[in-house]
């Protein structure tokens, strides 16, 4: 079945299509978004967040080590693995269900299941396509975390592009933190290999871009120079900010560290250093 009254196909239910729908809806767009799995993608449901959860008793217990230097004398810890584990889980428990009630609230359609190409210009899911019928034109080519690209998709991809579809991006990042090690970025390694192919240039979409610094303004109500950002990587969320006039927070639980900061360039270099988010809170209390 083909919806002539779908304006904007959004593949995956990731932050970069969540940040999608703000600026579409209020346009008066007709939105669906299709996604099999956990509303947020990876980074809330299996990456970012909870990884912060590990990476913050990790930092508590290298407080209390440290104790001493402060004379302070500590007994010993024990970590109780199984209960940071379950605490981990329910901090994150309710995110897919949240995000969809704030679908529901911006009047996004949500179909639950994943899409796919089936034809060069036509993306489906549930029997919806982005083309109506007859239409074969393709606003833009929207590259996002998409660990089953394949032949089929690129070469719907390549020739949509070579048609005149802009390229997108939602993330070139190189890499991106995670438990223990980096992970690579699979948006960038995707929309690099386009631009090889086609020879077009990308845009992106999401951090630092100004488009997504000014997405976040909009959703939290307020000027972009008003906005603080805190993340743990220089060349995204601290960039983001720098470059468009907020205030950029470092947190040093990912790539990045203060020795990093302080030899920043200046549109990466961060107004605050901190190494936990219950830090950066302490600071703002006390300036508050």
């Amino acid at each position: 079945m083909q919806r002539d009254s779908c304006d904007v196909f959004i593949v995956g239910g990731g932050n970069a299509g969540f940040g999608v729908t703000v600026p579409t809806r209020k346009a008066g767009m007709k939105v669906i978004m299709a996604e099999a799995r956990d509303l947020g993608g990876t980074c809330p449901n299996r990456g970012c967040t909870p990884k912060k959860v590990l990476v913050a008793a990790g930092h508590a217990l290298h407080e209390i080590a440290q104790a001493h230097v402060h004379c302070i004398s500590v007994g010993k810890p024990t970590l109780d693995w199984a209960a940071l584990i379950d605490r981990e889980k329910d901090l994150i428990a309710g995110i897919p269900d949240s995000l969809a009630e704030t679908l529901r609230g911006r009047g996004v359609e949500l179909i639950r299941e994943r899409a796919k190409f089936v034809a060069p210009n036509a993306v489906e899911a549930a029997g919806v396509r982005l083309a109506p019928a007859g239409d074969t034109a393709v606003a833009a080519v929207v590259v996002g975390w998409d660990v089953a690209f394949d032949q089929a998709k690129l070469r719907a991809a390549a020739e949509a592009i070579w048609a005149g579809s802009p390229l997108l991006v939602t993330s070139d990042a190189p890499y991106f933190a995670t438990t223990g090690r980096r992970s690579p970025g699979v948006a960038g390694f995707i929309a690099t290999g386009l631009s090889h192919v086609t020879g077009a240039a990308y845009e992106v979409l999401g951090k630092p871009s100004r488009l997504a610094a000014a997405c976040a303004a909009a959703r939290l109500g307020v000027r972009l120079e008003r906005m603080l950002v805190a993340g743990d990587d220089l060349t995204l969320e601290v960039s983001m900010a720098c470059r468009n006039g907020g205030i950029g927070v470092l947190v040093t639980t990912g790539i990045h560290t203060r020795s990093d900061a302080a030899r920043a360039p200046a549109d990466r270099r961060p107004h605050l250093v901190v190494d936990s988010l219950a830090e950066l809170a302490d600071s703002l209390g006390s300036a508050a």
